[in-house]
């Protein structure tokens, strides 16, 4: 492919162009581009699909996408990247030649041959990091903390911090007391009682 960075058509690629077309139309980032062959397996065989621009590029929710154009704006790809795309990604030496091979499965197997190996490279290597990934599990939870008699609540772990360490809780004297009921003994009047209450008098 790297005798043939011009489109079938023998005109030459404008770059740029299908850039812009692919990209700012649409409200993509770009994160790599490159001019491809494409292929796509038929069984034990590989159909040639053309020559155009492969970008790799991104819009503003984060999904990721392969598009390709042919120099008259034919499409050649447009797939959207899924998670562990990175595992069906593979990067092949040719037997006869010394570029590369690269391989990729969406609904079908697509190949693709870089005109410049070291775009190739580029792109391999940005695969690895970049591709979608599934999202890393949440944290588990910490456990609750455990008291003598179980876990604590909030509440009493506050009551608990607004002791201060070292010091023991120090418990007061009851406050406003009335003296209603009396029940008593004296050496001259002898067993006194006043104010029982009559479910106490039945006892």
């Amino acid at each position: 492919v790297a005798n043939h960075n011009r489109a079938s058509t023998g005109t030459p690629m404008d770059e740029d162009s299908l850039l812009q077309r692919i990209v700012r139309e649409q409200g993509l980032q770009p994160i790599a581009k490159a001019v491809v062959k494409l292929y796509r397996a038929d069984r034990s065989t590989w159909i040639e699909q053309g020559i155009g621009l492969l970008v790799w590029c991104a819009d503003l929710d984060g999904f990721q996408y392969f598009k390709a154009l042919r120099s008259d704006g034919a499409i050649l790809m447009d797939e959207e990247l899924y998670e562990n795309f990175d595992q069906s990604y593979g990067c092949h030496k040719v037997k006869h030649g010394t570029h590369h091979f690269h391989t990729m499965e969406f609904d079908y197997i697509a190949g693709i041959c870089f005109a410049n190996d070291s775009d190739g490279n580029n792109f391999q290597q940005k695969i690895s990091i970049m591709a979608p990934k599934p999202p890393k599990p949440k944290d588990s939870k910490v456990p609750p903390k455990r008291g003598w008699f179980g876990t604590k609540s909030k509440k009493e772990e506050t009551v608990q911090s607004a002791v201060p360490l070292g010091e023991e809780l120090q418990i007061g004297m009851p406050t406003n007391v009335v003296h209603v009921t009396h029940i008593g003994w004296d050496d001259s009047r002898g067993f006194e009682v006043r104010n029982l209450p009559d479910e106490w008098k039945s006892l």
